[in-house]
């Protein structure tokens, strides 16, 4: 029984992946996907300019991106999430980039 607790526990998805929401309307990022498979995704600037990421769980609140954006495909930049339940404090580095909150949306990435 314990066993079976454990498998399924190691199933669940990151404290971090979801649909998450710019609580400031003038933050550089408005929303930002991260995607159960390891991908996300985010526009930053205007024109906006749409930056692709591959995630993954540094412990069970923090989340690493590792990202290019679609104009500059060989430089990669990282990010972090930090999650709080359903808010969580996004960085480039060390300087915070916005708070977000988590909204119902799906966080599946088109193929």
């Amino acid at each position: 029984m314990a066993a079976a607790a454990l498998v399924l526990a190691g199933c669940a998805p990151h404290p971090a992946s979801g649909v998450w929401q710019a609580l400031d309307p003038q933050a550089p990022v408005q929303r930002l996907v991260l995607a159960f498979n390891g991908r996300a995704l985010f526009k930053t600037g205007t024109p906006p300019v749409e930056w692709h990421c591959f995630w993954s769980g540094r412990d069970a609140r923090e989340a690493s991106l590792a990202c290019t954006a679609a104009d500059r495909p060989r430089q990669v930049v990282n990010y972090r999430l930090v999650s709080r339940g359903d808010q969580a404090d996004f960085y480039r580095g060390d300087e915070p980039l916005g708070r977000f909150r988590r909204i119902d949306a799906d966080p599946e990435l088109p193929q």
